[in-house]
């Protein structure tokens, strides 16, 4: 098991600075293959807190079989990847590959619940995010947007790098470390703004990040006519109701008018009989 050792400590040292951040429900691809490949002997585990294994998935004729509790959840995308087709809160912590007795490299799974902003077309909004500074070195500031680039600053240097098209959009305090407050503002919103926001609080510690909340949900709406209130940007049929399940609006309406009809029109059939028979008596 000498080799496996010498891959241990070369996994330790690429892999304890990597971690994956998934919104909460959404699938993960956990480090199966890109880690360490399906040999003889291994298993994918979940560290709990009080340290205890829970095994996830082992090898089996070369290839990563899911566990029980698992066997619903993680299906093999390839030959030697796994992935977790819908996560709960439950999975964020650290995963393992253990080899007999070698652990030869892990990850961190992060699942976060987004936080929900609403704004209107023109408006500047603000993406709160927050992380503790005092006592602390905190190396950088990152804000991304489905993978890609929205604002970094490097707070040593006071280095800034924007996405593209957003100078001058996009602005934070300059008294982040004091207050611990890296929310961002976005300034005239665009209908293309809409999406999901990450804030990364890169610490000197390579191993540690911070930012609460991490995942920021922007949902830009259009101004009415008289510029005062905000009503809902049109989507398609396929991102209003991603499932087929749901009611959209007309739905909710039309039912609301069957269920008004059938509870009413008995009273009213009745109360019109009385009435006419007030009448007749008169």
């Amino acid at each position: 098991m000498a080799w496996l050792r010498g891959l241990s400590l070369l996994g330790l040292l690429f892999v304890l600075i990597r971690g994956k951040r998934v919104n909460l429900g959404d699938p993960a691809e956990l480090c199966a293959s890109e880690c360490f490949p399906c040999a003889h002997g291994c298993e994918l585990i979940r560290r709990l807190q009080d340290e205890r294994p829970l095994p996830v998935a082992k090898c089996v004729d070369d290839a990563w079989m899911p566990e029980e509790k698992y066997r619903e959840r993680v299906e093999a995308a390839s030959g030697s990847r796994l992935l977790l087709t819908h996560t709960y809160y439950n999975d964020k912590g650290m995963y393992e590959i253990l080899c007999g007795t070698d652990m030869v490299s892990n990850f961190l799974l992060d699942v976060v619940a987004p936080t929900a902003v609403v704004t209107c077309v023109g408006e500047t909004v603000g993406l709160p995010c927050h992380a503790i500074t005092v006592g602390e070195s905190v190396k950088s500031v990152k804000w991304e947007k489905t993978g890609a680039l929205v604002f970094e600053q490097d707070l040593s240097s006071g280095d800034i790098r924007y996405g593209t098209g957003l100078r001058g959009r996009v602005s934070a305090s300059s008294d982040w470390l004091r207050r611990g407050d890296f929310s961002l503002a976005l300034e005239r919103v665009q209908p293309g703004d809409r999406g999901d926001y990450s804030c990364y609080v890169q610490y000197e510690d390579a191993n540690r990040r911070g930012g609460n909340p991490a995942v920021v949900r922007v949902v830009v709406n259009e101004k009415n006519p008289d510029q005062t209130t905000c009503i809902p940007l049109p989507v398609s049929p396929s991102q209003e109701d991603p499932g087929g399940k749901g009611a959209g609006p007309g739905t909710l309406v039309a039912v609301t008018a069957c269920v008004t009809f059938v509870l009413c029109a008995p009273v009213a059939a009745w109360f019109g009989w009385w009435l006419k028979s007030r009448r007749s008596d008169v």
